[in-house]
């Protein structure tokens, strides 16, 4: 893997940006200068193991959906969960749910931020599908809205009761979908101060 590297230095002896020279390495991003900064702080940028970005995804509630809606991309805020390998999300209906009824290929970004120099990202990349409360899927839509009921300030969920529905009044406010991400790829980088 050719591996690009990120210099913090501010030294003005930098070569020029077409004169840096590149390192290749496994699985780390180091340094691409030497000389004139030597001892100066450096970011390194590592790829995370797939169990360290299970560990981001359940130990954030709050991720960026990217989906295509008409032959644009679509990128919009989402509260989430993932528990036992599982990406649970909802969403009032709307332009949303409309593109990806229509293309349901979605990529999802979490990101933790300790400060502007350490930080983890993780992209998830897979298929939406819905979560209706119908006989089917009746069990992992409780299951969906049980664990999203738990996260605190949540209103959508916490006001939607699902055994008490059978029959929406039609003058009620839409109802959220519930859906999951089927995961196609996973992967993360993490960045640190050297």
């Amino acid at each position: 893997m050719k591996a690009a590297a990120i210099c913090l230095s501010r030294c003005p002896r930098l070569p020029p940006r077409g004169k840096r020279r590149r390192i290749d390495c496994r699985s780390e991003y180091r340094c691409l200068f030497q000389g004139s900064h030597a001892g100066r702080s450096k970011m390194i940028l590592r790829d995370m193991t797939r169990a360290e970005c299970e560990a981001a995804l359940s130990a954030n509630c709050i991720g960026h959906l990217g989906c295509i809606s008409g032959n644009r991309p679509y990128v919009v805020p989402i509260r989430y969960v993932y528990q036992k390998r599982v990406f649970y999300s909802f969403s009032l209906p709307g332009r949303k749910i409309d593109s990806l009824r229509f293309n349901p290929r979605v990529c999802v970004q979490v990101e933790q931020l300790a400060n502007p120099e350490e930080w983890k990202s993780v992209l998830l990349e897979g298929l939406y599908r819905e979560l209706p409360d119908d006989e089917k899927d009746h069990g992992e839509h409780m299951r969906a809205w049980q664990l999203l009921q738990e996260l605190g300030n949540w209103w959508e969920p916490g006001a939607y009761k699902p055994e008490g529905a059978a029959h929406p009044d039609p003058d009620a406010p839409a109802r959220p979908v519930f859906y999951r991400v089927e995961i196609d790829t996973l992967s993360g980088r993490q960045a640190a101060m050297a």
